[in-house]
């Protein structure tokens, strides 16, 4: 009989992953822009509604190229990280599809994405073996400490995010730089504990996006749409728990500080909407960004510049709120104590300023 074939050897460079991800999102991405005639009928994204500021049709399905990417990726890195990186693929899946839908049919089913979520939350408790299990606050701790509560308790917080990343995403840039931002956020947490899988799972997520980002900012050539948003937010949002979950001298307050711009947007957003009774699931155009971005537009304006470039540079300026998550990491002791003062002075800031911008 023939000899058995030998195993491809998995290769051992770390900086290969991010290399493959990185190229195979941007080459999916520049695939999606250069057949557009083929399935712009489905994908396009118009340019009418309350939270269209582009000036084109633009494809919106920049998600499936994300997601391809990242599958690339982790097929070229090393045991145990390949597992680690298939399970959270894997359990994404659900949130990516329930998003790719609407992008294809544009019916705003929320209840499949809020569905699709949460799925893909418990998905990756049950494929990882990870929950949070303790907030070190101690009757919530020995709540926790059920492993049941746990994965309820991760299902509900993991599964929030893809609704806040897809809450941001409304200009060219804004919710993939935020996104490699807190991944660059959590690296270093990792970097810190010395756990160099997580460091490198960071790495290859934040090289995807950066694929991405090359085809969308700042000329908004693809969108991530929804699928790509709420594969974000799950990945964040698994990377979240993974951190301080794997390396206990980190607080699992320390992630939500990291996260604190993307919470504060939706958290605030649903509480303006409810005080004024309107459906919290209905889009407006007060959100952060958009006050920020309405003021740039003036200010280029006056300027004599083209009001376009408000989209792109908007996008630019909103990094610095994700960036006070990652200097928090770089100064201070990812501890309960520090965590909780960067959460409320962020949260301070953002209603300042939103209620600053919003009487201009």
């Amino acid at each position: 009989p023939p000899p058995r074939a030998t195993p491809m050897p998995v290769p051992s460079d770390p900086n290969l992953p991010i290399a493959i991800g990185l190229a195979a999102t941007l080459a999916a991405c520049l695939a999606i822009i250069a057949t557009m005639r083929w399935h712009g009928r489905l994908s396009r994204d118009g340019t009418t509604g309350p939270q269209k500021f582009h000036f084109r049709a633009t494809p919106r399905i920049g998600g499936l190229a994300v997601y391809a990417g990242y599958w690339a990726a982790a097929a070229a890195a090393a045991e145990p990280l390949r597992s680690l990186l298939f399970a959270v693929g894997a359990s994404a899946a659900f949130a990516f599809l329930a998003g790719f839908a609407e992008d294809l049919t544009k019916n705003g089913r929320l209840t499949l994405r809020v569905g699709g979520a949460m799925l893909s939350a418990l998905t990756f408790c049950l494929l990882s073996g990870y929950a949070v299990n303790r907030v070190a606050v101690p009757l919530i701790d020995d709540a926790l400490a059920v492993p049941l509560i746990a994965v309820a308790f991760t299902t509900l917080t993991v599964g929030s995010l893809p609704h806040a990343l897809n809450m941001i995403d409304g200009f060219h840039g804004l919710a993939a730089g935020t996104a490699i931002v807190i991944l660059a956020a959590f690296a270093a947490l990792a970097g810190q504990a010395g756990d160099r899988d997580m460091v490198l799972f960071c790495l290859i997520a934040g090289g995807v996006l950066t694929g991405f980002l090359l085809a969308n900012f700042p000329f908004g050539l693809i969108f991530l749409g929804d699928g790509g948003a709420y594969l974000l937010g799950l990945v964040l949002g698994t990377a979240s728990v993974l951190v301080p979950m794997r390396n206990p001298e980190i607080s699992p307050w320390t992630s939500t500080a990291v996260l604190a711009y993307p919470l504060c947007e939706i958290i605030f957003s649903v509480i303006r909407k409810v005080r004024v009774g309107r459906n919290p699931c209905v889009p407006d155009r007060l959100h952060l960004h958009m006050l920020v971005r309405r003021r740039l537009r003036r200010a280029i304006t006056d300027a004599g510049g083209n009001r376009q470039w408000a989209n792109p540079v908007t996008g630019a300026v909103m990094w610095a709120w994700p960036s006070i998550g990652l200097a928090s990491v770089l100064l201070l002791p990812p501890d309960r104590k520090s965590s909780l003062a960067v959460l409320i002075a962020t949260a301070a800031l953002y209603v300042a300023l939103h209620r600053r911008l919003l009487r201009r």
